[in-house]
């Protein structure tokens, strides 16, 4: 007998379709092309609930989501159920426990289909994923259109009538692929969201969609980070040809309308950059079609950049030679981690397979044969490695590779569990492997080659210029010190200047180049202020002066005027006489108190004996006849000898302290 269900209270929804529509729906479900109307799986009341809610869901917090599901809604919904599905009920029915499972994944999926917040960034063309759809309607592309061009009558493509008949063509088109060719288009699925896409595609997705894509990026930039930008992009088209293009800021009309563009403030700056964005993509095709040498790579290896022999096994890349002519650690240890995952994957039979290095470090004599890995170099990660052990083992490789022999293999590979297990190498995979051998090194580029060119290169300037600058000095038309050869190059900018209509363009045709220290150089030429190398001005002639003293000793005057023809001294006033005691040194220098004068030269400090102590007294003694004696010829003779000697003292010092600096400024 069929129940009647009360009036007040809905009737329960069934839970035949649980397993059907349990999950988020993306257009389709599991069974059928339409999901069932809502009416079927939730009652009047619990949608007047889960309506009510969404609006504080969608202002939740992504952490606290389920928790304002699990505390705030289904407790209400719970009350329109009459507590039939209560923590008791469940406990002693299980049927009503697997029930209430069922309507609580439902509330949850609910939720997330219908309150969901939108994505922020959201870019017509990036935001597809590719699968394997993709790959089929690329590779058959050709295949489908005939297909749908015979069910629509041709049709012209992409007309209504065209379209109408586009799915069920390619439906049939893909019911007539065979295993081997899905296999592939596997293959090539795999290889696209690693490397990226083919060109041909690359080409058609940048006609579609490229140029909305640049203009969506632009304004988002500016919406939510207020950048201002110029993007400059070349790509090629279907055919092959080199397109390109100029996205600003400044197209959208989203900035002030009185903050002018870029092209319109430095209109020949901006058409020199285009020019030289051109050349550019040109000289990189001619890189791509083998017309132009690529530079010297850099010291590193990518997993794309790993080549196959023609059954598909890896082969071991060439040496990368960096900037000195060897081959850098970082570059060996990436080629031995990608040419062992790719070895791995082949004998696991398992394309994405990597190494598991931990385990293969306790088991390497069981997986390894010993021909194939240097004995005394353990096998582990390769970032352990050090230079010796990555060399050598590249060595090995390279030196089997070259003589026609299988580089490495593994003789065994880990199963589940890590249980070790046969490999599973295709049957021809090591047939008809071919000789690689090792290319020279090329020269290297040491930092003391490129010290001793430009060496040669300063010394030839500046001979140059210091034979110039002589010439003119004996011409008469230099000096002595612009003669000297300079060695500073002083960078200061100098103002705007009025040029005559002649120099401008005499000036603006130079090419710019580097400063040197042989003539004044413009950098950066222009008519706005420029940045000039000016010559420094040539140091005179340093004239060697007496040490100054806070009390000067008898006898300065000749000193101060030695060309004068009166050298009569001011006069002294009297003085008491004392006795003057030498001072005390660190260090031992020439003093006039403590030197040996013969035939007028000084012969330097000498070993205190009774006879030094004796000369000393006598020149002190003299010191103080001078002091107090009436000024005459004699007293005027000995002040002069006095003078000399301090002269030749302070030209020493000035002499040691010059040698000093110069030693100072080469070690610098």
């Amino acid at each position: 007998m069929p129940t009647i269900a009360s009036p007040d209270v809905d009737p329960l929804p069934s839970t035949a379709n649980a397993t059907t529509h349990n999950g988020p729906r993306s257009g389709q479900t599991a069974e059928g092309d339409f999901p069932p109307e809502e009416s079927n799986i939730w009652t009047t009341k619990e949608m007047r609930v889960l309506k009510k809610h969404v609006q504080p869901y969608k202002d939740t917090s992504k952490s606290s989501k389920a928790d304002y599901i699990q505390n705030t809604v289904i407790p209400e919904l719970q009350a329109t159920w009459d507590h039939r599905y209560s923590r008791r009920a469940r406990k002693e029915d299980k049927q009503l426990h697997k029930e209430w499972k069922v309507k609580k994944h439902r509330i949850f999926n609910w939720f997330r289909n219908h309150a969901s917040n939108r994505i922020g960034v959201k870019l017509e063309g990036l935001n597809s994923r590719i699968t394997f759809q993709t790959v089929f309607r690329e590779e058959k592309s050709a295949e489908i259109d005939s297909e749908v061009a015979l069910l629509s009558g041709n049709a012209a493509r992409g007309s209504k009538d065209w379209m109408k008949f586009y799915q069920q063509g390619r439906k049939q088109v893909e019911a007539r692929l065979t295993q081997e060719e899905r296999d592939r288009f596997m293959e090539i699925l795999e290889e696209w969201n690693k490397k990226g896409v083919s060109k041909s595609m690359k080409a058609k997705t940048a006609a579609r969609q490229g140029r909305k894509i640049l203009r969506q990026m632009e304004k988002l930039k500016w919406q939510r980070m207020g950048m201002r930008s110029i993007t400059f992009e070349g790509h090629y088209d279907i055919e092959g040809k080199i397109e390109y293009s100029m996205t600003q800021t400044s197209d959208l009309a989203l900035d002030d309308v009185r903050i002018p563009s870029f092209g319109q403030l430095f209109p020949s700056e901006l058409a020199a950059f285009r020019r030289a964005f051109v050349q550019y993509l040109v000289h990189i095709s001619e890189i791509e079609k083998g017309v132009a040498n690529p530079a010297l790579p850099d010291a590193s290896f990518h997993e794309k950049s790993l080549k196959f022999s023609s059954n598909g096994f890896p082969i071991v890349p060439s040496p990368i030679y960096g900037s000195t002519g060897r081959e850098v650690a970082y570059a060996q240890k990436s080629i031995i981690r990608i040419y062992m995952n790719k070895v791995y994957a082949l004998a696991k039979d398992r394309p994405g397979s990597s190494v598991p290095w931990d385990a293969l470090e306790r088991r390497s004599a069981e997986m390894i044969d010993p021909e194939y890995w240097p004995s005394s170099i353990p096998v582990t990660d390769p970032s352990r490695l050090r230079l010796e052990s990555t060399s050598a083992i590249l060595k090995l490789w390279r030196d089997r590779q070259a003589q026609g022999d299988i580089p490495f293999k593994f003789s065994k590979v880990f199963g589940n569990g890590y249980d070790i297990m046969e490999p599973l190498y295709p049957s021809n995979l090591f047939d008809g492997l071919e000789a690689h051998p090792i290319p020279p090194p090329p020269a290297a580029i040491t930092k003391r080659r490129l010290r001793q060119k430009a060496i040669r290169l300063q010394t030839q300037s500046s001979s140059d210029s210091e034979s110039s600058n002589l010439s003119e000095f004996d011409n008469g038309r230099g000096s002595p010190a612009s003669a000297m050869p300079r060695t500073t190059a002083r960078f200061e900018v100098t103002p705007e200047t009025d040029e005559t209509p002649t120099d401008a363009p005499s000036r603006s045709s130079e090419p710019p180049s580097l400063p040197s220290r042989s003539s004044p150089t413009i950098v950066n030429p222009s008519s706005s202020p420029t940045p000039e190398v000016e010559e420094a001005p040539p140091k005179p002639a340093r004239k060697i002066m007496p040490r100054k003293r806070t009390k000067p000793y008898v006898g300065t005057a000749e000193m101060d005027g030695p060309d004068e023809e009166s050298s009569v001294p001011p006069p002294v006033k009297p003085k008491p006489t004392r006795r003057i005691q030498p001072r005390k040194r660190t260090k031992p220098y020439s003093d006039p108190l403590n030197t040996v004068e013969e035939d007028g030269v000084q012969t330097g400090t000498t070993q205190d004996t009774d006879n030094t102590r004796a000369g000393r007294d006598v020149t002190c003694d003299a010191f103080v006849e001078t002091v107090t004696s009436p000024d005459t010829d004699e007293t005027r003779a000995r002040r002069n000898v006095t003078s000399d000697a301090l002269a030749l003292q302070e030209a020493s010092l000035l002499a040691v302290a010059g040698k000093r600096q110069r030693k100072k400024t080469l070690k610098a």
